[in-house]
């Protein structure tokens, strides 16, 4: 299914507005921490973060965990270097324009807010599920962004699968790559330094289940967005 044409009135500035408040916060961040190198990897702790606790302002931590806020002050084996951190910025402004374009500007915070939530449990599953109450490195909840990313992935692979038979096998397919994808390079690269018995399991609930929350959540979406134009289109048929 194509997008709607993009207008003055479906204009995604709430992508513009929460992109650029990402970027300035991974910029402070680099700003005032600077690049912390692999001898600093246990010592280091987010400014922002120690600085949204003190002024008891700790409900938007799970905000910063979310964006990646430390993702430029993180060591290229968690950010994945420069090229990878440039990539993933284009590919995450991409997915949330789209989403915004498509879902419209409630739709978009919807899903957002549902990313938030979902990446603060995904990090307590993680932990009391895989871990036994412990927490991952501090890099590893706060150096990516990548959990915003697959949210609305799996969003955009929605919307893009909508269209009929066809799009309905094609985006199944690519649903099914996409998660396994996730897990093997979650198994092999994200989690390849935690023992072997946690592995699969840290895996299986990281980017995989994130990306099935993100699914679920905006499929709910488009049943109802579809649903509604059905009962539209019925109501005016009767007034025929």
């Amino acid at each position: 299914m194509g997008l709607p044409a993009l207008t003055l009135e479906n204009f995604p500035y709430l992508t513009l507005i929460l992109f650029t408040l990402i970027i300035g916060l991974r910029g402070l961040e680099y700003a005032k921490s600077g690049k912390v190198g692999q001898k600093d990897y246990k010592k280091y702790y987010p400014y922002l973060v120690q600085w949204l606790i003190q002024n008891n302002l700790g409900a938007l931590v799970p905000f910063m965990s979310l964006i990646g806020v430390s993702q430029y002050s993180a060591p290229n084996s968690v950010s994945g270097g420069t090229l990878v951190i440039v990539l993933g910025t284009l590919v995450l402004f991409f997915f949330m324009f789209v989403a915004e374009l498509w879902y419209g500007h409630i739709g978009f915070l919807l899903i957002f807010l549902v990313s938030v939530m979902a990446g603060s449990y995904v990090d307590k599953l993680q932990s009391y599920g895989c871990l036994q109450g412990d927490d991952l490195d501090v890099f590893q909840e706060f150096g990516t962004g990548s959990v915003l990313m697959v949210f609305f992935a799996s969003a955009c692979i929605n919307i893009f699968s909508s269209g009929g038979a066809i799009g309905i096998i094609i985006g199944s397919v690519l649903h099914i790559f996409k998660i396994s994808g996730l897990i093997l390079l979650d198994y092999y690269v994200t989690f390849k330094k935690q023992p072997k018995q946690n592995r699969l399991c840290l895996s299986i609930f990281h980017h995989s289940f994130a990306y099935l929350i993100g699914f679920t959540v905006s499929l709910l979406m488009l049943g109802f967005a579809y649903g509604t134009v059905l009962s539209y289109q019925q109501t005016q048929a009767g007034l025929v």
